[in-house]
């Protein structure tokens, strides 16, 4: 695992061809490439995450929280931890993509 340097973090949003919007995170020595995760083989797929108060500490270092306040994300995460990573809203899902390609969270069957 690369852990990305967040003093270097830089939010970039970039139109794609069938303009939805994509966020592309773009670190020291790490890229986070959301394409790879929306190919659907992760769709079928739950998600555990073994470290919750690590992955929700990178998250909040790089201003990925989602939703922004903790009782709300202590909610949505016992709301969501049940579903198929398809059935997540967008801005979750790629949360859990993000924590899955830096091994804080691991997709299951």
């Amino acid at each position: 695992m690369i852990r990305p340097n967040v003093e270097h973090f830089q939010k970039r949003i970039l139109r794609v061809p069938n303009n939805v919007r994509m966020l592309q995170y773009k670190m020291s020595g790490y890229e986070f490439n959301l394409k790879k995760f929306e190919q659907g083989v992760y769709d079928q797929l739950f998600f555990y995450i073994p470290n919750e108060t690590e992955a929700l500490g990178l998250l909040n270092e790089i201003g990925l929280m989602f939703p922004p306040d903790s009782m709300t994300r202590k909610k949505y995460y016992s709301l969501y931890q049940e579903k198929r990573i398809a059935d997540l809203p967008e801005g979750y899902k790629m949360a859990i993509y993000f924590l899955i390609d830096n091994d804080l969270a691991q997709a299951t069957l």
